[in-house]
């Protein structure tokens, strides 16, 4: 296979990350009825919603460390298969707690889908490219996150949340197809045998894990994703509807508009930091240019809008800026050495996910807390006031962002560990 298919194989690899964002970000469109359907508080929802999460980070270091010992292709049919799985059968769930054993089992699959994109990247390009390749990666997933908001939104109102989540598994079935088909591991395939055969397999299992846990670089980068990944997290996937719908009076379509517009600013801004900060050399620049535009953003949740427009307009702008998160993996994996790029990313990824679960859990109990227990349509009902309280979680994340920017080691896009200071060789 020639190597101009590069392109085609990471873009085929990443429907997999694609899929999983549609599995975070769909409980924005199922959100209401399951509040209705299950008789739950928003607390219980997020409970739900966050069970993926859980699952994934407790598999994301056993992911990285398999994606650097075998076939990222069969890892990748295998994880997705149950990802796929946990899908289908969400679809029957009649309790919170079998619809959080499904998410679970959905989560272990998830675990994966990131990962195994970046594995396969860093085999088919070079490394003055990542951060392109990776903000393309990201923008695919966060494709998948816009359509999980109108298009579900419009199937659950007309079939129903049960048979949305069947649709979306059979739209799974599809993707491991064409992975099947077009992905390979290497230029060569002889090259993932001689990988396994190397170097890889002499380093201990413990040893990566403290080598990887004890660069300081690795949690530094994976703060700063975490917390700059939180308007997708809170808005994107799970508490925009709600907002939108009971604090602004928007009706469910027109909020998965404004829900969508965090995504397309994502897509838009993912490859566009990863170019520039390819373009000039340097990562930190992006990262810092990022948060402050975030920041910045972020205070205008506080103000009252009217108009559809506005909110479609600030969505944007936070999914946009924001996007510069996307700058921070090639930070991370610059900053260790190669052998350990898939378990570095995994760590990251834990601290991410498990982050970003733990932030979702406290925004319910935010809400909950100031509750004044009205119920409309069986449905609880949070007044400005509530949803004011915990979006205070946003701008002091975004704050905090930035302070880690100073402490992050700039790597001017080249691996800043070389033979002399390699902390596996010593």
């Amino acid at each position: 296979m020639k190597k101009d298919n590069a392109w085609l194989i990471c873009f085929i690899a990443s429907l997999f990350f694609f899929y999983e964002f549609m599995q975070m970000s769909v409980f924005n469109a199922i959100g209401t009825q399951l509040l209705k359907d299950f008789s739950i508080r928003v607390t219980s929802l997020a409970g739900i919603a966050a069970a993926y999460s859980y699952s994934m980070v407790l598999f994301l270091l056993p992911a990285g460390i398999l994606l650097d010992l075998f076939s990222p292709k069969k890892i990748i049919v295998m994880a997705f298969s149950l990802s796929v799985i946990g899908t289908f059968l969400f679809s029957f769930a009649t309790t919170p707690l079998y619809a959080e054993c499904c998410r679970m089992i959905s989560g272990i699959g998830g675990a994966f889908a990131f990962l195994s994109c970046i594995k396969l990247a860093t085999r088919w390009f070079p490394g003055n490219k990542m951060s392109l390749v990776i903000g393309l990666i990201i923008t695919l997933a966060f494709l998948g996150g816009a359509v999980a908001q109108t298009p579900f939104t419009l199937l659950t109102q007309k079939i129903g949340w049960k048979d949305t989540l069947r649709i979306l598994a059979s739209c799974g079935i599809l993707f491991i197809s064409l992975i099947l088909l077009f992905v390979k591991d290497n230029v060569d395939n002889n090259c993932s045998i001689k990988i396994l055969a190397g170097k890889n397999n002499k380093t201990p299992f413990f040893k990566r894990v403290f080598v990887s846990l004890s660069n300081l670089q690795t949690w530094l980068g994976a703060i700063y994703i975490m917390l700059m990944n939180l308007p997708i997290v809170l808005l994107g996937t799970l508490w925009g509807d709600l907002y939108l719908t009971e604090v602004k009076n928007f009706t469910h379509i027109q909020a998965s508009y404004i829900d969508t517009m965090l995504f397309v600013g994502i897509m838009i801004g993912s490859p566009l930091f990863g170019f520039i900060s390819d373009k000039i050399s340097r990562r930190k620049i992006p990262l810092a240019v990022g948060s402050f535009l975030t920041l910045s953003s972020s205070f205008l949740l506080f103000f009252h809008f009217t108009s559809v427009q506005a909110y479609i307009i600030l969505f944007f702008l936070l999914g946009l800026f924001s996007s510069a998160q996307g700058v921070g993996y090639p930070s991370v994996v610059e900053n260790n050495v190669v052998e350990l790029s898939g378990t570095v990313s995994g760590i990251a990824s834990i601290i991410i996910m498990g982050g970003g679960a733990f932030f979702k859990i406290l925004y319910g109990w935010m809400l909950d807390k100031n509750w004044n227990g009205v119920m409309i349509n069986k449905i609880p009902y949070y007044s400005h006031h509530d949803f004011n309280i915990a979006m205070t979680i946003l701008p002091i994340s975004f704050f905090l962002s930035l302070c880690s920017i100073l402490f992050i080691r700039e790597t001017f896009c080249q691996r800043v560990v070389n033979q002399e200071n390699d902390p596996i060789k010593n």
